[in-house]
């Protein structure tokens, strides 16, 4: 009862400015303008023969599980008699493998034993990038890894059973469209050597991430072109929603609830803590929550909106991306946790206020340049690098500061995980060399706990 007595006392004084009623009005817009996007996905008779070309020439080695890209040669995929009910895509599909020289196994029969076997040498090379912005990893989104052609003997691809093509298909599907229910059955019907028939059924193909969609802007008002599900979505809630739309609200939940604090500490209201029985350290853990429980309200309407209108609208639902509110909660219990401690020592809402979004610029920069340096070490042949002196301040402060630059990053792990393909994200290099959940973490709750110990401390001691 208590804590619901604060709570609502807290909320009262966020209410009092003006500064809460713009940022919901701003939420409301922007949820609207989320609501007014028209998905139209492309048509099934020109995807499918396009992505058959185009992109079924890549696999992923080890059954898929491989993080190295693969190459097919000389396997050709023709699609026939493509039926779209809904969002179900069914197809007749001739796969047609080079003849191997001197009684050699065909091409098709070599992919599909190469596809069970993990990648060998490998070498770097780099593509377009498909998002605007370089975050994931802090790599060029451009690199990417691939496998140079697997040997297969003779034995292995004879070795190679229908039920082994059918799931290599499958498979690649999986890959390349994001549709992890894919039916292949095989055709029994005679073909010439090296040519087999297969029928496939692709449920909910056209909400899948990878399939292409027309984009549209107010309720198709506005064209704004054809793209993959997937990447519309993760362009969305990773670099709009939680890149400028949580950077945003940090900046005002600092500013309203700057004031939390300061209001309780000032000359005179402490006399009121005498004539209740509650802690002092209580009371102020207890305003602590008050502004979390202020963020974490304001970004379940944010955040969960957008999933649930973005879900209405486009068929995508993964529920992974609402780990961004409480992610987003944590962030602001650091920064609360630095404006709770300057209130407490100066009962100055101004300072809470500049000393906190100073903090959280300088935690900016540490991230920006151990990002940066880490790219430079990558590129020993890039024709400027720092000095050795700006490489160890870039490694300690992000050693020794809360790892925001960090948390920012495994939340765009877990948006890609969940709208991206598996292909998608390997061209874009997010599975590999990404900070650990518990340092990133444990870090920043050793911040908090500090910090939120010298002002209960200096809060319990300090006179009215």
């Amino acid at each position: 009862m208590q804590f619901c007595a604060i709570l609502r006392d807290s909320f009262r004084e966020a209410m009092d400015g003006f500064v809460i009623y713009v940022m919901l009005v701003l939420s409301l817009l922007f949820l609207g303008l989320i609501a007014s996007l028209s998905f139209e996905p492309a048509p099934a008779s020109r995807v499918i023969p396009d992505v058959l070309l185009q992109r079924f020439v890549l696999f992923l080695p080890e059954s898929g599980a491989s993080q190295i890209i693969g190459t097919i040669p000389g396997v050709r995929y023709e699609p026939s008699a493509i039926e779209t009910e809904g969002s179900h895509v069914r197809f007749r599909l001739k796969v047609q493998g080079t003849p191997g020289r001197n009684g050699e196994a065909d091409a098709f029969r070599k992919a599909t034993a190469a596809w069970k076997k993990p990648p060998g040498k490998t070498v770097k090379l780099s593509a377009p990038s498909t998002t605007s912005r370089p975050k994931l990893g802090d790599k060029p989104l451009s690199e990417f890894e691939l496998a140079e052609p697997i040997a297969v003997t003779t034995e292995e691809a004879a070795a190679v059973t229908p039920p082994m093509m059918t799931a290599f298909l499958e498979n690649q599907f999986a890959v390349h469209f994001g549709i992890n229910g894919a039916q292949v059955t095989p055709v029994d019907q005679t073909t010439p050597a090296g040519e087999y028939l297969f029928d496939v059924h692709l449920p909910r193909a056209t909400a899948s991430r990878g399939w292409p969609q027309s984009l549209g802007l107010f309720f198709g008002g506005v064209e704004v072109g054809e793209v993959g599900l997937g990447q519309t979505i993760y362009i969305l809630e990773d670099q709009i929603v939680n890149g400028i739309g949580a950077g945003i609200s940090l900046m005002i939940a600092v500013v309203i609830t700057a004031f939390f604090i300061p209001n309780l500490v000032r000359k005179g209201s402490l006399d009121l803590i005498i004539a209740k029985p509650i802690g002092r350290v209580r009371l102020l853990l207890y305003k602590y929550l008050g502004g979390l429980t202020f963020i974490f309200l304001l970004s379940a309407v944010n955040f969960g909106g957008t999933w649930v209108i973005l879900g209405l609208r486009s068929g995508h639902w993964d529920p992974r991306f609402l780990l961004a509110i409480p992610m987003l909660t944590f962030t602001f219990a650091l920064l609360y946790a630095v404006s709770t401690l300057v209130a407490v020592f100066t009962r100055s809402a101004i300072a809470a206020i500049i000393l906190t979004l100073g903090f959280a610029f300088v935690l900016y920069l540490i991230g920006q340049a151990k990002s940066l340096a880490d790219q430079m070490r990558a590129m020993p042949e890039a024709p400027f690098h720092w000095p050795d002196s700006a490489y160890t301040i870039s490694d300690t402060g992000n050693t020794i500061l809360p790892r925001y630059k960090d948390l920012d990053k495994l939340m765009s792990l877990v948006t890609a995980e969940g709208t991206l393909t598996p292909i998608e994200m390997r061209f874009m290099t997010v599975t590999k060399e990404f900070p650990s959940w518990g340092e990133a973490v444990g870090l920043s709750l050793a911040y908090i706990a500090v910090m939120l110990a010298c002002a209960c401390w200096r809060f319990r001691n300090r006179d009215g």
